[in-house]
């Protein structure tokens, strides 16, 4: 199957991108928007495993996820990787317990490595959509004309973040839609915090 680790994002926060995205939507980029449903901030892709990965995989997380601690997040700020004017991405920003959040995504990362994945650097974001192909200088221009679209300065509900999730991701000609194949809590924070 094709799998990647996540962070679902509570209804909240999914109808505040997409409240992002609608004021993205009339500068007309040429851009792939992500479904709402789809919303959420990927831990680590995985790529195609099969079974027995799978199992190993369900195992180790098990393991590291009891040394995290949940944490909380919300959503500000509009951005592009690599940057405004060729962008290849267009994301929402996170803040909040980030410090938590990325340490938590540096344990899976050394896990995964553990199991033979390539290791990343992480940049916490969700994307909201993917530029298409050979058209990031036009976006680039679109996005130039019309920099009011991406001053957002209030902030999303906060999210507790109690587990992360083995996702399965199944592509059809309507795009892709995820699965749950399993949930790993995050371990308890230490009484009084």
């Amino acid at each position: 199957m094709r799998a990647f680790i996540a962070i679902l994002l509570s209804d909240n926060l999914k109808e505040y991108a997409s409240e992002c995205r609608k004021g993205l939507v009339p500068i007309d980029m040429p851009v792939k928007w992500v479904e709402r449903d789809n919303y959420h901030l990927t831990v680590k892709f995985l790529g195609e495993i099969n079974e027995k990965k799978t199992q190993e995989i369900k195992h180790v997380l098990k393991n590291r996820c009891l040394q995290c601690q949940p944490f909380r997040l919300n959503a500000r700020g509009l951005g592009c990787f690599p940057g405004r004017d060729q962008p290849r991405v267009i994301w929402l920003g996170m803040e909040g317990e980030t410090t938590k959040a990325l340490e938590m995504m540096d344990k899976v990362d050394r896990a995964m490595a553990g199991l033979g994945f390539k290791q990343e650097g992480h940049k916490l974001h969700l994307t909201l959509g993917r530029v298409r192909k050979g058209r990031e200088k036009d976006c680039g221009g679109l996005i130039a004309a019309n920099p009011g679209a991406f001053e957002h300065n209030y902030a999303s509900p906060v999210q507790e973040v109690n587990a992360i999730f083995l996702m399965e991701s199944r592509l059809s000609s309507a795009g892709p839609s995820y699965c749950i194949v399993e949930s790993f809590p995050l371990g308890k924070a230490p009484a009084g915090d």
